[in-house]
C-alpha cells in the first residue's frame, strides 16, 4: 500500500492516528464528521458556494432569522457576494432575472461583485460559467490616534479590505504543508 507524502509526515508528526486501515486527525470529533458527512451530501451547484451563504439560505428557508451570519446585506436584504465566473452577458442578465444587482463585473478578471437575494444563489451557482459564489470581503475604514503633538488633520486614514473568515485559512494550510515538507527533507 502506498503512502502519499502528505500522508506520511502526518504519521511521523504523529497528527494522526490509524486504526483498522482508517486514518482520521486526533482532533476529529463527531461535530466534524458531520459537517463532512454535509458537505458530501451537497448537489454541484451547492459546492460552488460558500458555506456560510448556504446555512444562511437554509436558515432563511426555515423562517430563522439569519442575522447571526458575517454577512454585507443592502437594504433589501440581498447579500453582497463575489462570483468567480466567465463573466458573460447571459450571466449578468441571469443575475438581474433573479433579482440580483451587478455593482460590478470585470471580464478580465473573471469576477463580478452584486447583491443576490438568498434564493437565487443555487440557481446561479448552477450556471456554468460559475466556478465560486463566496462572500463579499468587506471594507474598514481604519484612523490612527492621534498624538497629543500632532492635530487633528494630520490623522492617517487607510482603507483596509477585510476578507471573510474562512479566506484565511488556505494561506495556512501552505505554510503547514511547506513546513512538513522541510521535515521529511
Amino acid at each position: 500500500m502506498l503512502l502519499s507524502v502528505d500522508l506520511l509526515s502526518f504519521l511521523l508528526m504523529g497528527n494522526v492516528r490509524a486504526q483498522n486501515g482508517v486514518v482520521t486527525p486526533r482532533n476529529f470529533t463527531a461535530e466534524t464528521a458531520q459537517g463532512i458527512d454535509e458537505k458530501r451530501k451537497r448537489t454541484f451547484a451547492q459546492q460552488k458556494i460558500d458555506s456560510q451563504l448556504l446555512n444562511a439560505a437554509r436558515l432563511k428557508r426555515k423562517g430563522l432569522p439569519t442575522n447571526e451570519a458575517d454577512l454585507a446585506t443592502d437594504g433589501i436584504g440581498r447579500v453582497a457576494v463575489e462570483i468567480s465566473a466567465e463573466v458573460t452577458d447571459n450571466l449578468l442578465t441571469i443575475i438581474r432575472r433573479e433579482g440580483g444587482e451587478v455593482v460590478s463585473s470585470y471580464t478580465q478578471f473573471k469576477t463580478v461583485r452584486a447583491y443576490l437575494t438568498l434564493e437565487s444563489l443555487e440557481t446561479i451557482a448552477g450556471l456554468s460559467e460559475v466556478r465560486v459564489i463566496s462572500r463579499a470581503a468587506k471594507a474598514e475604514l481604519s484612523v490612527t490616534n492621534p498624538t497629543k503633538e500632532a492635530p487633528l488633520q494630520s490623522q492617517q486614514t487607510s482603507l483596509k479590505v477585510k476578507q471573510p473568515t474562512s479566506m484565511g485559512k488556505v494561506p495556512q494550510r501552505q505554510k503547514r504543508r511547506k513546513k512538513r515538507r522541510q521535515y521529511i527533507r
